[in-house]
């Protein structure tokens, strides 16, 4: 195995030989302290996989070992013809420590038990978690051209393919078909407690897979089951195109302080509601009671804000629902 010490010097002296994505921007270092905190939780026959949607089939991938960890990053026997490296990139990663792969897609583990047929690195105990979730950001950022650790998808396994959450990773999870059924029955349930709570019988998930807009008062407000926990989310902008002057946000911290159940945020101009509760197991009545109350809660602080800060026309609500997973 290869001591991850042996390349800190290596590692403190590469640049990124490529233009646009920033792996020392602060997302991406605080994405690069979660991934470090999960590794070291990896257990002996865990995996986890984080994929890039941007780039068919990319990946950078650990798998727990008893001896330490392995870490490989998409080699192009697995990339699509349009999708494959560049020298560049190739080189690039040789930079940063990768070992080139060893042997084709078509070799089985048996035959090549300590290469592989993508990039790859292990390392032994003791590891230094940081400078192994930096390997793999650099590589995220700069090789695989992630821009934003948001486009970030994961999977997460052990031996016996049992899934396992890591939502401190705060990205996506991809679902597989029984995780997928059970947010999909999730769905269904969410779907006919809206129903029941507005007698109103035509409510539809939208693209971003939330309902709404639910209108109470001034304020049409938007729930959605979570994608990779059991939660339902409720959301609503209250109010648009305000200031973030000083007073504006010390008004919001003041609501924060007087409101346990739901809290408020300014983002770009915008003021938004939002409030998560959990959904297992699933009761409707304190479903829909939570929602009844994050609703009118809502439409009581509109008034309080609107009546401080907003222009004299209703707050505008927009047509597409402004959160998305």
């Amino acid at each position: 195995m290869i001591e991850v010490t042996d390349k800190q010097e290596e590692l403190k002296k590469t640049r990124s030989k490529r233009a646009g994505n920033d792996s020392s921007s602060s997302v991406w270092r605080s994405f690069g302290r979660k991934l470090a905190k999960v590794l070291k939780k990896l257990a002996a026959d865990e995996f986890l996989i984080l994929s890039t949607p941007g780039r068919a089939n990319g990946f950078v991938q650990f798998a727990g070992e008893a001896g330490g960890l392995r870490m490989e990053s998409v080699s192009n026997h697995y990339l699509p013809e349009d999708k494959r490296l560049t020298e560049e990139e190739i080189a690039a990663l040789i930079d940063l420590g990768w070992l080139a792969p060893t042997s084709s897609s078509e070799t089985s583990v048996e035959s090549d038990p300590s290469g592989s047929s993508n990039y790859f690195l292990d390392f032994a105990i003791p590891i230094d978690f940081d400078a192994v979730a930096g390997i793999a950001v650099r590589t995220l950022a700069h090789v695989l051209d992630v821009s934003h650790p948001a486009s970030l998808q994961y999977e997460a396994f052990d031996g016996s393919g049992n899934s396992v959450s890591l939502p401190s990773l705060k990205v996506k999870r991809r679902i597989d078909s029984e995780s997928d059924y059970k947010y999909g029955e999730l769905q269904k349930l969410l779907l006919a407690t809206v129903t029941e709570l507005t007698q109103i019988d035509d409510w539809a998930f939208d693209a971003n897979q939330n309902i709404g807009g639910i209108r109470y008062g001034s304020v049409s407000s938007y729930v959605r089951v979570v994608f990779d926990r059991p939660y339902v989310r409720m959301f609503a902008v209250l109010l648009e195109d305000v200031q973030d002057t000083q007073k504006m946000l010390e008004r919001v911290n003041e609501l924060n302080r007087e409101n346990v159940f739901m809290h408020l945020i300014v983002d770009d101009g915008a003021v938004i509601a939002l409030s998560e509760i959990p959904i297992v197991p699933f009761i409707t009545s304190h479903v829909a009671h939570a929602l009844g109350n994050f609703c009118q809660i809502s439409d009581e602080i509109y008034s309080v804000l609107h009546a401080e800060f907003g222009k004299d026309e209703s707050v505008i609500v927009p047509t597409n629902s402004p959160i998305r997973h």
